[in-house]
């Protein structure tokens, strides 16, 4: 079951991405992934400080927010009804990878709420016309949530 959601997982990075993504030089240090972990930081900032405004300044109009066990939210007023910020977070997030492709990336990571939630998360990101990196496409589970192959 692990191959064939990691088999769905890709094709559905390179449906959102196009296939021009496939050839495209992907980057994994200097400038352009040092942004994309500035712009994680910005949420994690916003998540943290519980500013919701700022939080959600840093999704694109059309997101795509998947969290376990949930019906998508598709669009930022979709986002901001599905996940209300409703106050500071002890958030922290270790990036296990992070890789530009073009005007697209990708950040795999592991987060913890206070020691007492934990899971994984990946993010697509698009860069905005101003050259600033936005969440396009996030999922994210909570490790020991329900689910085949835990």
């Amino acid at each position: 079951m692990r191959f064939h959601s990691a088999t769905t997982l890709a094709v559905a990075i390179l449906l959102i991405t196009g296939p021009e993504a496939s050839h495209a030089a992907q980057t994994t240090s200097g400038a352009e992934v040092d942004a994309v972990i500035a712009a994680m930081d910005e949420v994690g900032d916003a998540l943290r400080t519980g500013d919701n405004e700022a939080f959600l300044a840093m999704y694109t109009p059309d997101v795509f927010f998947m969290p376990p066990d949930s019906a998508p939210a598709i669009g930022k007023d979709a986002l901001a009804a599905a996940n209300p910020l409703e106050g500071p977070i002890p958030w922290e997030e270790v990036y296990e990878e992070v890789m530009v492709h073009g005007d697209w990336a990708h950040v795999i990571g592991a987060w913890t709420v206070g020691g007492s939630e934990a899971g994984k998360a990946i993010y697509i990101l698009a860069r905005q016309g101003d050259g600033t990196w936005k969440i396009a496409r996030e999922f994210w589970n909570a490790d020991g949530s329900s689910g085949e192959g835990q």
